[in-house]
């Protein structure tokens, strides 16, 4: 079921509006009669997958890694092979 719901309604109903989505409901968030967002149920399951496929966490991850980079960090793996650990 596809239902639209305005952020004003959201933030008032917002532990309503979790459970409905929770129980298989998506809706899409309006702001001024457009959409802004859209909600759909989750499982713990799926959040990994979701995480790792987002270009965004992608761009965020290479980000990080340049900056560790130009400051000289080394990575866990490099640390652990210098002290001659196994990799976790």
């Amino acid at each position: 079921m596809l239902r639209f719901i305005n952020i004003h309604e959201l933030h008032a109903k917002t532990p309503q509006a979790i459970d409905q989505v929770a129980h298989g409901a998506k809706m899409i968030v309006t702001k001024r009669g457009k959409p802004k967002a859209l909600l759909l149920p989750l499982s713990e399951d799926e959040i990994e997958d979701i995480v790792l496929n987002s270009p965004s966490f992608a761009k965020g991850i290479k980000a990080v890694e340049r900056e560790a980079n130009k400051k000289g960090w080394r990575s866990l793996t490099d640390v652990r092979k210098e002290l001659g650990l196994r990799d976790a």
